[in-house]
């Protein structure tokens, strides 16, 4: 889950393509939790840039990270899927 609203470069790129090198990245970048392996996985944030002000540097920042995060979906292989919530709450399912 990550929240942050592109205020503050929130969430960093780095931080996102941490967490999906961690996940499909080299062996050296590799979670060591045996249950992560080989396992598909979600990114949820908790809001989207349709949420933010239309032309605010938050949205701008935030528009990135979702580029970013299509980005690194479409490398995936189908393993990693986003939810971005567009709304006032959001639910979590395995």
């Amino acid at each position: 889950m990550f929240c942050g609203n592109g205020s503050h470069g929130n969430p960093e790129r780095e931080v996102l393509e941490m967490f999906f090198n961690s996940r499909l990245g080299h062996a050296g970048q590799l979670a060591l939790a045996p249950r992560a392996r080989g396992r598909d996985f979600t990114f949820w944030f908790s809001t989207s840039s349709a949420q933010l002000s239309a032309h605010s540097r938050a949205r701008k920042n935030f528009e990135d990270r979702e580029r970013l995060v299509a980005d690194l979906v479409s490398r995936s292989g189908g393993r990693m899927h986003a939810e971005f919530n567009d709304g006032d709450a959001i639910t979590l399912a395995l």
